[in-house]
């Protein structure tokens, strides 16, 4: 039998406790068994539909699969290109082995600690300076020549990170606060600038982002992410670590066809604790990303955060990018009609007709649309109070040109979303 502890940081205590145990027996069933202590001293669900504490304390699935909250916490397609290279048997392992063997390595995954109880097991995110200038050209090098292997071990800053592109996780040493960098990996352009300035155009359209910077490592200049589920705050008398624990809104939704974001609405309606809130601000992210060509919206690039005991709320966005190829298609349609932007236009009746489907009402969604329309006619303007050179402009328009008119104003918000 093996297993691997789960711990869960609970912020007003400033401590770790241990929520329960991942188990795999013999007959290869994983079972996840809440803590007994836990459910007295910090009794909030991992996961608001996997595991909810309301209609059970131990979960199982069978042939090792592991229950859908932690599939998070296994390396995306890229680290599992690496440790392929790495770990001859890796591709051969099934999730729960596969989460174990990472855990020996890595555990650390903010609010949510994993011990597979070996003493190889390094819990810590790396924030050497020179280890970080290491991994960022290692990167570039495995991008550039196929794939080549370049790293001699789990690198601790790759192996807890999801997602198809490249990227890297590091520490401030001060501070401890998480970070992620993302090199470029777009050959037709420098993701960089652009990764920053379209984190300039969420903040003016008033969309809840992480502060995205630029830094250098080495000779790269890479974006840099603030990790939103991490936080620290310097006080008079002491400083608090804030960790949030957060599910994927992907391993929350019912409807497995293919998801919109009528979907991501239902998840928001059933578990967020400001529903009209939320609702609100997916609107306004989804209408951004129509109007720039964001077509990476993948769903888990959606999550819950808990910012109390069972208080979840939608996350911060973090994966806005534009495409140049208006031909495209968003990973996550916004409707069954609305699946490229070759399809429709953006506009003022697009986001009218959305933001009915999700349920919102006409005061909110003219808000919503008034706050993009603001921010993309000043778009020249923040880019140069930020020192942006003028070929960001000229890129940002381009991807804007095709459906120029998206700024038109429309009367008509009063239809039914189903006409």
């Amino acid at each position: 039998m093996k297993f691997i502890q789960v711990f869960r940081w609970v912020n007003p205590s400033q401590q770790y406790f241990c929520a329960g145990n991942l188990i795999k027996d013999t007959e290869q069933r994983v079972s996840f068994h809440y803590d007994d202590e836990y459910l007295v001293k910090a009794p909030a669900s991992l996961d608001p539909k996997n595991l909810n504490l309301t209609f059970q304390k131990v979960f199982t699935t069978l042939d090792g699969q592991l229950p859908a909250f932690f599939t998070q916490f296994l390396p995306g397609q890229y680290a599992s290109t690496v440790l392929s290279e790495l770990h001859a048997p890796w591709d051969s392992l099934d999730e729960f082995d596969r989460l174990y063997f990472i855990s020996k390595y890595f555990g650390d995954h903010g609010a949510i600690q994993l011990n597979a109880h070996d003493d190889r097991q390094e819990n810590s995110i790396g924030h050497c300076e020179q280890d970080i200038e290491t991994i960022a050209e290692a990167i570039q090098i495995f991008q550039s020549e196929n794939h080549r292997v370049v790293f001699n071990k789990p690198s601790l800053s790759i192996c807890g990170v999801q997602g198809t592109r490249p990227m890297f996780e590091f520490a401030e040493p001060e501070t401890g606060a998480r970070f992620f960098a993302k090199p470029s990996s777009n050959p037709k352009y420098n993701e960089t600038p652009i990764r920053f300035a379209t984190n300039l155009l969420s903040k003016s359209a008033q969309i809840d982002t992480v502060k995205t910077s630029i830094k250098s490592f080495g000779e790269q200049d890479i974006a840099v992410q603030q990790n939103f589920k991490h936080a620290f705050f310097k006080g008079e008398d002491t400083n608090h670590v804030i960790k949030f624990n957060a599910v994927p809104i992907d391993i929350l939704i019912e409807n497995k066809r293919t998801p919109t974001y009528e979907d991501i609405a239902q998840v928001i309606r059933q578990y967020s604790d400001q529903p009209e809130t939320d609702l609100s601000q997916l609107h306004l992210r989804a209408i951004f990303d129509a109007s720039i060509n964001s077509t990476r919206n993948e769903l888990n690039n959606f999550h819950l955060i808990d910012l109390g005991v069972n208080k979840w709320r939608l996350a911060p966005s973090f994966a806005s990018l534009p495409n140049p190829d208006t031909a495209a298609k968003f990973s996550t349609p916004f409707t069954y009609r609305h699946a490229s932007r070759a399809l429709f236009t953006p506009d003022a009746l697009f986001s009218a007709f959305l933001g009915h489907t999700i349920g919102l009402n006409n005061t909110i969604i003219e808000h919503n649309f008034d706050l993009l329309q603001k921010t993309l006619s000043n778009l020249e303007q923040i880019f140069a109070d930020a020192n942006l050179p003028s070929s960001i402009s000229e890129f940002f328009e381009s991807v804007l040109a095709p459906h120029s008119n998206h700024l038109i104003e429309s009367d008509d918000f009063g239809f039914s979303p189903n006409t």
